[in-house]
This record gives C-alpha cells, structure tokens and sequence, in this order.
C-alpha cells in the first residue's frame, strides 16, 4: 500500500503510536518577523518615536527584505544595531502584545487533550531577551495556550527532544530544521522567506553555494514538510490524515473551507 501522507509514512516507518511534539514559537505560533517589520519601520525608519533620533535604513523596510534568519544579514546592519531591535522588543515588553497565528492556540491545545504523552514549547527567546519567561507566559496566558509547565528556553532543540522523546517538531528556522530532521524528528517547517530559496531566486540575488545546498538539503529530505498558509490550519489537515491519534482535528477542514471562501470573496483572514 503506498502511503502519500509523508507524516503518516514517518509514523508508519518509524513504528511510532505516541506522538510527542514540541512546538517553536517564533515564525510558528507569533509572526515576529511580520512584527518586527512594522516595529523596524515605525522606530528606525518613520520615526514616529521622539526618543529615537537615528535613522537605520534608507528606505522602509518589507517582508521580502527578510531573506535570512539572522536580521543583521538580511537588512546590512551591523550586530549592535540589530542587537538594538531586540532591546527594544525587550525592554518595551513588546513580545506580550505580539499577535498570534489563526488557530494556532486552537490546534496545539487539542493536540494537547488528545496525545497520552505532554508535549513541549521549545524556545531560543532566552538567548536573546533576559526576562523571556515572564513575557513569554503572559503571552501564552493571554492566547490561552495550554502549557502547564511544560515550556523550555534551550536553543538546543534536537538535545531536548532526546531528552523528552519528541518525535515531530514545528519549527522554522532552516539551520535547526536540519538538525531536527537528521536526528530523527518529523519537522513541520511554515514556510517564510527566510528558509525558501525561491524568495532569493526572485530578488536575483547572489546565492551562497553553501546556502543553497541548505535549502535543496530540506526540501528533499524526507522528514520535512514544509508547510503553506494558513499553517495551523493545513498542518491540523496533515495529523488527522495521518492518524486517528489526532482524529479530533478533523474539524478544522472546515475551518480551512470558511478562509479560503473569505479569501475568495476578499476578506483574508488577519492574524489576531
């Protein structure tokens, strides 16, 4: 029997009936780079802060500019005026007003109620900002994302998997992606233009040879599947066809039906 479903292929292969997951936060569950973009302009570029006299960029900043996960590669900046954006974000405690992905609350909280074993937030936010955890969970508090105690500040994600025995991650940046995937792990990777080659391949820009492997590296490897918008909702698509374990979910191609026929009729769905 061939199997298409590349997640139930990894489950099926790997003999796996407890799923465990662990969970990113950036560029998973929050649009941080969708944010900083506005933050970026309104700050170093607008102006609109009195207390802000400089000026970082030329011209206004776009999603498209974010082509590698490092900020001060993707805007040619140096590290301390990058290292300035994150001061900001922490100091202003900006990261507990950041938005999150539509369902995404929704999908990890029924996945919760349904896997026997407790599944993980895994977070690198503590290598940037040093009060993570409070602003942290007060934004899981307020998107009511059922964590418990269950949230870990480690940038070493494939080590606590081990340690946790996660089997599938969902996680975006393309370097951890690797290291997730060649460990065994079952990645789900949202799609943003900092881990897709094609945004370099439209911008014509010149291509690191190394990068580039990178890319081709993943999207060949066979346990990562890249997902598209809206993520939550086409990866809660992806479980429940790949396991009774999250048949619950099933609900949500409803869910995908109403946002494509509100995309259709040009209502697109906002993130909340």
């Amino acid at each position: 029997m061939e199997i298409k479903n590349p997640y139930q292929r990894f489950l099926y292969e790997n003999n796996i009936n407890e799923i465990i997951m662990g969970f990113d936060i950036d560029g998973c569950m929050v649009p941080l780079t969708e944010y900083n973009v506005g933050l970026i302009n309104d700050l170093f570029y607008f102006n609109k802060y009195p207390n802000i006299a400089e000026k970082l960029f030329e011209s206004p900043v776009t999603i498209e500019d974010m082509i590698n996960f490092d900020y001060s590669k993707s805007l040619n900046i140096e590290d301390d005026e990058r290292d300035k954006i994150f001061d900001l974000l922490q100091d202003n405690k900006l990261l507990e007003e950041i938005g999150i992905y539509p369902y995404a609350a929704d999908v990890m909280n029924t996945i919760n109620s349904v896997c026997k074993k407790t599944n993980k937030i895994v977070t690198s936010r503590g290598n940037y900002y040093s009060n993570a955890k409070e602003q942290t969970t007060k934004f899981l508090d307020m998107h009511k994302v059922n964590y418990k105690n269950n949230l870990i500040f480690d940038s070493d994600k494939p080590k606590v998997s081990g340690k946790y025995n996660i089997n599938t991650f969902v996680e975006d940046r393309l370097k951890t992606v690797i290291e997730l995937a060649d460990a065994g792990i079952f990645v789900f990777m949202p799609d943003h233009y900092h881990n897709n080659i094609k945004t370099e391949i439209c911008r014509e820009l010149e291509i690191d040879k190394e990068k580039l492997e990178r890319f081709k590296y993943v999207q060949n490897h066979k346990n990562v599947l890249r997902v598209d918008e809206p993520y939550w909702i086409n990866m809660a698509i992806t479980f429940s066809e790949a396991s009774d374990i999250f048949r619950l979910l099933k609900k949500y191609e409803l869910l995908k039906a109403y946002i494509l026929l509100n995309q259709k009729n040009g209502r697109n769905q906002k993130v909340q």
